[in-house]
């Protein structure tokens, strides 16, 4: 008898599915937060102000986040296309409030190197996006592409 999936739910308290999409949304997280470091550091690079840099890298990983979590983590189509992305938006605007508080606060007045402070504001910030997409701006249903892969991967066809 295979219990796995019970056991999961009992170590963690969620289900399979939802523990799949949390694993599905950690590696479009990881992506993304490439992006958002990456484009952080550029930026800082190039001497542009540290909030400037943080809301800027924040921006894009945001943007390219949503194309990959409609592709491979969350079904489309609770909402409209225009109300999906004012919710997105809703969403984007606390997660970029919430960094940059966070990058403030480390960078600016406990002066942690700013890519320490980026890289830490990550944290807060990954555990709202995701809870705020798969509550407020998805259903919380995976999408068709990760529904296939669960599938293939319990082995059924």
């Amino acid at each position: 008898m295979n219990n796995t999936p019970d056991f999961r739910h009992r170590l963690v308290g969620l289900p399979a599915g939802t523990l799949h999409q949390l694993a599905l949304y950690l590696v479009v997280g990881t992506i993304c937060f490439c992006i958002d470091i990456g484009g952080f550091v550029t930026l800082r690079y190039f001497e542009l102000p540290v909030l400037t840099a943080s809301a800027t890298s924040f921006v894009a990983a945001t943007l390219i986040n949503y194309l990959l979590c409609c592709a491979f983590v969350f079904r489309k189509g609770r909402f409209s296309r225009p109300e999906e992305m004012l919710r997105l938006f809703g969403i984007a605007i606390v997660g970029l409030g919430l960094n940059s508080i966070v990058v403030l606060l480390l960078a600016e007045i406990l002066s942690f190197d700013p890519t320490l402070a980026k890289i830490l504001a990550v944290f807060p910030v990954f555990a709202w996006n995701y809870l705020g997409r798969r509550t407020i701006v998805f259903d919380g249903t995976p999408s068709a592409s990760m529904a296939l892969f669960i599938q293939r991967v319990r082995g059924k066809p």
